[in-house]
C-alpha cells in the first residue's frame, strides 16, 4: 500500500510540475454556416465537435437558427500556452465532425482550414455536409438528380460530367452547380443584372459602380477589380451594401442559407477616376 500511494504522488508531482507555467488563453473560435447538401442551414438537431489528432473531445456546439449575420454555428475551441489534455495551441491542427442526427460526418475534410489561430482570434468558415465519391466538387444527389433530370427531358443517360457544358451557354457544369444555376437551361446563367458608373453628389473626382445580381442560397459572393484586361491583376473589392457612405465596407458577402432569403443584391463599389473592370465571384 505504501509503495503503491508513492508511486501516485510521484505521478501527481510530475502533473503538477509539468502544468505550472500553462497559462488559460482566450479561445480561438470557428463560425459560419453549416448547410445540408442543399446549401441550406440546419436550424436545430445538429451539432459540431472538434478533436484533437488523438481523439480528445476539446469543443462541442449545437446549431442554432441563424442571426443577422447568417451563421448557424459558433465553436469556441480552449486553448492554452501548452499542450493539455483538454485545451490546444496555436497552430495545432485539429478533426471536426458533425452529427446531423442521422449520419455522423467523419470521413472528409469538414473545416476548410483545420488550424489553430491565435487566441480570441475568429474564423469565418462554411461547412456543407455533402457526399463526394469521385471528389469532383459535385455533390453526388446532385449529379443523380441531374442526370435523371436529362433522361426524363431528352432522353439521354449518361454519367454526370462537371467539366461538360450540357444547356451550351459557355459555363461548365461544375460551375452551375458552384453558383446555383440550371446546368440544363441556358436562359439561367450567373451574370449581373445591372452594372452603373454613378457620379456622387459630394465627390465629383471620384465614382462608384453599382453592381446588382441574384444571390442563390449560401454562396459566397466577392467582387474583384483590374484595371486591364490584357494582363490582369484582379485584387479584391471593397463594397457596401446600402446607399450610404457611412455604411459598412465588406469584402465579402455571405448570402443567407434558406430559400425564402434569396433574392437581388447591390454591391456599392467605390471606385477611382481611371478606367476599372469588375469580376464577380461565387464560391
Amino acid at each position: 500500500m505504501k509503495k503503491g500511494f508513492a508511486i501516485i504522488l510521484v505521478g501527481i508531482l510530475s502533473v503538477s510540475a509539468a502544468t505550472a507555467g500553462t497559462v488559460a488563453l482566450p479561445p480561438f473560435t470557428y463560425t459560419g454556416r453549416l448547410m445540408n447538401n442543399l446549401r441550406v442551414a440546419y436550424t436545430e438537431g445538429v451539432t459540431i465537435y472538434a478533436r484533437n489528432t488523438n481523439g480528445v473531445l476539446l469543443a462541442r456546439a449545437p446549431v442554432f437558427a441563424p442571426d443577422i449575420s447568417v451563421r448557424n454555428y459558433a465553436l469556441s475551441v480552449p486553448l492554452a500556452s501548452a499542450p493539455t489534455e483538454k485545451t490546444a495551441v496555436v497552430g495545432e491542427r485539429l478533426v471536426f465532425e458533425v452529427d446531423d442526427g442521422s449520419t455522423l460526418w467523419v470521413e472528409q475534410a469538414l473545416m476548410p482550414d483545420n488550424t489553430v489561430g491565435n487566441p480570441g482570434a475568429v474564423a469565418v468558415a462554411d461547412i456543407v455536409l455533402v457526399t463526394d465519391t469521385n471528389g469532383n466538387g459535385v455533390d453526388d444527389t446532385y449529379e443523380s438528380m441531374i442526370e435523371t433530370l436529362r433522361y426524363e427531358l431528352d432522353g439521354l443517360y449518361e454519367q454526370y460530367d462537371a467539366n461538360a457544358d450540357y444547356d451550351k451557354d459557355g459555363v461548365p457544369n461544375g460551375q452551375e452547380y458552384l453558383a446555383g444555376t440550371d446546368p440544363l437551361s441556358d436562359a439561367e446563367t450567373f451574370v449581373i443584372d445591372e452594372m452603373q458608373n454613378l457620379a456622387p453628389t459630394i465627390a465629383i473626382q471620384s465614382s462608384r459602380a453599382v453592381i446588382r445580381f441574384y444571390a442563390t442560397r449560401g454562396r459566397t459572393y466577392s467582387v474583384v477589380s483590374s484595371t486591364s484586361l490584357d494582363n490582369p491583376q484582379w485584387q479584391a473589392q471593397p463594397f457596401r451594401l446600402t446607399d450610404s457612405e457611412s455604411a459598412a465596407v465588406s469584402e465579402v458577402y455571405y448570402s443567407p442559407a434558406s430559400v425564402e432569403q434569396e433574392g437581388s443584391v447591390i454591391f456599392y463599389v467605390p471606385s477611382g477616376a481611371e478606367a476599372m473592370f469588375y469580376r464577380l465571384r461565387v464560391e
